[in-house]
């Protein structure tokens, strides 16, 4: 550019996130052995509307939703921002039944906001997905936030898409770009 900086430009294809109410953790998720508190501590928007998490145990809460209506064999995947006091961990996954594909990993907490995926491809059975799983034994957090769930079809997460309705997904229409003047 005309100040010898270098810049990106990110351009994404249409995605939806077929969450309903994706920052409205408290009604979608069921929590096992702990709660969840709505409009508890400032989001990465800046605003009053993160969601707190509270495990009774490191050995058997788990908080998770079960999604309907996803194509089996398709690649999904579920992202969310979390923060929790650096150093401390937990383990978030995906359960597909029948033949599908799951996932999971451990995050460790920075004790900023920091955005983690997982991969769902749904079998012919029921599919699930946590937000924390203390069951796998590496979950060290009792306490932590999570703002901004999203699942979307791809083999890659894309930017957070936010869904207030309460009916389907919220579509993203693909990024376009053009040039005039290459040359200049």
């Amino acid at each position: 550019d005309a100040n010898g900086e270098n810049g990106a430009l990110l351009l994404e294809p249409s995605r939806a996130n077929l969450l309903q109410f994706s920052e409205y953790v408290l009604g979608l998720f069921s929590p096992v052995n702990g709660s969840i508190s709505a409009n508890y501590g400032t989001s990465p928007e800046g605003l009053m509307n993160s969601t707190r998490i509270e495990c009774d145990n490191t050995t058997n809460s788990h908080i998770y939703y079960a999604p309907a209506g996803l194509s089996v064999g398709t690649e999904y995947r579920f992202s969310c921002y979390y923060k929790g006091t650096a150093g401390e961990k937990v383990y978030i996954r995906s359960i597909s039944q029948g033949g599908g594909a799951s996932g999971g990993k451990t995050i460790t907490f920075t004790g900023e906001w920091q955005r983690e995926d997982i991969i769902l491809t749904p079998g012919t059975g029921a599919s699930f997905v946590y937000i924390q799983d203390a069951r796998s034994g590496t979950s060290t957090a009792t306490d932590f936030e999570v703002f901004g769930c999203q699942l979307e079809a791809g083999s890659y997460v894309s930017s957070y898409i936010p869904n207030h309705s309460g009916t389907g997904g919220v579509t993203r229409a693909a990024d376009s770009c053009s040039v005039t003047g290459a040359s200049d």
